[in-house]
């Protein structure tokens, strides 16, 4: 997992759209100075409620994280198997920005895609069948009580870089992005298992699609209006929230 110390970095927003809704900003001193970053900033009146949320469910998919390449790291060291790729997740820092409280991570570089979504929605690229093991491995991981899911960030020719999931689980703990034990059916309605699934991994077998997915992240809190990065308004229209 991916994380820096900014208690001796300055940032310079710069204003993508009218609204000030996606903001990028560049390090000017300490360990990144010179690199980019993306700051989110919540646009429900929840700030504080959502900033804890996020925090929990990076927490909770770091610990997914490390088991997953753990997995495959075994697997990897068996003698003719394919390496697989590891899989990093950035760690957001909490900044204040007038009293608000503001997400800042690094700016990920290349070649940045969708992976899926936390409706169910799958992307068909091949490329990305990791991700979608990695999305089941968190069922089976944690015994059914979360999925982790809405997979977006760089992938690379030796490892993933994720940024901003978001995390199911039985018992909605984990704020707006939560669709609980609804989604996480729609997910397994839409998940076909691919070489990197396990066969021996819990899954919620024989459910049936419940609503469309969306390639969007939804949003279950009626308040809620999103929640959007820099990088969602620079490169692709898809990630409007």
């Amino acid at each position: 997992i991916s994380s820096w110390d900014c208690r001796d970095l300055r940032f310079v927003a710069e204003k993508l759209s009218k609204e000030r809704r996606f903001l990028a900003l560049s390090f000017r001193q300490g360990p990144r100075k010179g690199q980019k970053g993306v700051y989110k900033i919540f646009k429900d009146k929840g700030g504080d409620d959502s900033t804890a949320d996020d925090l929990r469910a990076v927490a909770e998919a770091g610990r997914i994280i490390e088991a997953f390449n753990m997995h495959n790291d075994a697997i990897s060291a068996v003698q003719g198997a394919e390496a697989r790729r590891r899989v990093y997740l950035n760690q957001p820092e909490v900044w204040s920005m007038d009293s608000k409280p503001i997400l800042v991570e690094p700016f990920i570089e290349g070649n940045y895609a969708k992976f899926n979504s936390n409706s169910g929605w799958v992307s068909e690229d091949n490329e990305y069948r990791l991700m979608q093991a990695l999305s089941h491995f968190s069922y089976h991981f944690t015994n059914g009580t979360r999925l982790l899911c809405d997979l977006q960030g760089g992938g690379y020719a030796t490892r993933f870089v994720l940024t901003d999931p978001a995390m199911l689980s039985v018992s909605k703990e984990y704020g707006q992005t939560d669709g609980g034990l609804k989604f996480m059916r729609n997910f397994f309605a839409h998940h076909r298992c691919n070489k990197y699934c396990d066969k021996g991994w819990q899954c919620l077998a024989g459910v049936r699609p419940e609503f469309q997915p969306r390639m969007g992240t939804s949003f279950l809190r009626p308040k809620a209006t999103g929640r959007s990065t820099a990088f969602d308004a620079i490169r692709n229209k898809h990630f409007h929230r």
